[in-house]
């Protein structure tokens, strides 16, 4: 999968790297489609970005083949984790919370 990161993100945070969540994404532990209300369809993924925090990412389709857009870079949530399929215990794990 290629990804390519939305301008605005890098904007409202500039402290983040480009390559690394470009890496945090190809190489992201789950990945899940994000069908029906949202337009257009979209990718949720989460992966361990190079500072040793779990991030989630949320992507849509660009243009060429197998090319995402990447919208949303964040610290994972616990919300984001349940939609995900990781159960109370796994996101305590992932969160470090207990």
């Amino acid at each position: 999968m290629h990804g390519r990161i939305q301008p605005r993100v890098l904007q409202k945070r500039p402290w983040l790297d480009e390559r690394e969540f470009l890496a945090t994404w190809c190489d992201a532990a789950r990945t899940l489609p994000r069908y029906g209300e949202y337009e257009p369809d979209q990718m949720m993924a989460v992966g361990w970005a190079w500072h040793g925090r779990l991030a989630e990412l949320i992507t849509y389709a660009g243009m060429a083949d197998a090319e995402w857009n990447i919208f949303h870079v964040a610290p994972a949530r616990k919300k984001s984790l349940g939609e995900m399929g990781f159960n109370d215990t796994q996101i305590r794990q992932l969160l470090g919370r207990r």
